[in-house]
């Protein structure tokens, strides 16, 4: 499998703490990876050298085949990375179609130029409106945030994500506050309405990942101790230990 995302020997220092150490794994094109571990295992410090808002002490990144070292995080966005956050990025004042149309023109700017004003929030929405029929949420278009459920919102923030048609996306904890048919839904839709885009999340439903993700990473501070198929890393003695033995998350 063509690899999407290549990280060898990432590592992040804070003075004298470690937060990342020899961090090496791939994402494959089109493939879903889940990222797990307990508190302070560094997940959340991948993510930030991933996308830019870290500069890493030591190692490479490669995004495509291609080094996105010493790369700003909107140039990272160019080359197809995106992200969602654990607070969705939303304006509950917009409806949810302004919300993604506002962030197709805020990334993709550059290929809606050339229509235009008027022709341009029209190209706009229209991609939106396709975002969210292809989620089942064409009837909540015209909603503003504010008024959609829990569950809704997070599907349109990771829509606003999708809208930069990203070749891989990182979603930090895309499920939180989700319930578990809320959090299948979401997943779902984006694994079977995006299938163009690798995905990388953290979450920290067990259950959630091994049921959605084609492969697992383990870290424990800061380094990767296991990874492989969900099957595979249920039976590592290691993982068992540090991670799925115990009751943190």
């Amino acid at each position: 499998m063509t690899a999407i995302l290549e990280l060898r020997g990432v590592g992040k220092r804070f003075g004298a703490f470690s937060a990342l150490r020899d961090v090496a794994f791939d994402v494959g094109e089109r493939e879903t990876v889940g990222l797990i571990g307990p508190n302070g295992a560094g997940k959340t410090t991948l993510f930030n050298v991933i996308t830019g808002f870290l500069r890493p002490d030591e190692g490479s990144i490669r995004l495509a085949g291609q080094s996105i070292d010493g790369m700003a995080p909107a140039q990272r966005v160019a080359r197809g990375l995106a992200r969602t956050f654990q607070t969705a990025m939303v304006f509950p004042g917009l409806t949810a179609r302004e919300n993604i149309a506002m962030a197709v023109r805020q990334h993709a700017g550059d290929g809606l130029r050339w229509f235009g004003g008027a022709r341009a929030a029209s190209a706009a929405a229209e991609i939106a409106v396709r975002l969210l029929g292809d989620a089942g949420l064409a009837h909540r278009a015209e909603t503003p945030l504010r008024d959609m459920s829990h569950g809704e919102r997070r599907i349109v923030d990771a829509l606003m994500s999708l809208a930069l048609s990203p070749r891989l996306l990182l979603l930090d904890e895309p499920t939180a506050g989700l319930t578990r048919a809320e959090s299948d839904r979401l997943l779902g839709i984006l694994r079977r309405n995006h299938a163009d885009t690798a995905l990388l999340l953290v979450a920290h439903d067990i259950d959630i990942v091994f049921g959605h993700c084609d492969r697992v990473v383990v870290m424990e501070l800061g380094r990767v101790i296991g990874s492989g198929t969900p099957a595979e890393v249920r039976e590592d003695a290691e993982v068992r230990r540090a991670y799925l033995g115990s009751t943190g998350g």
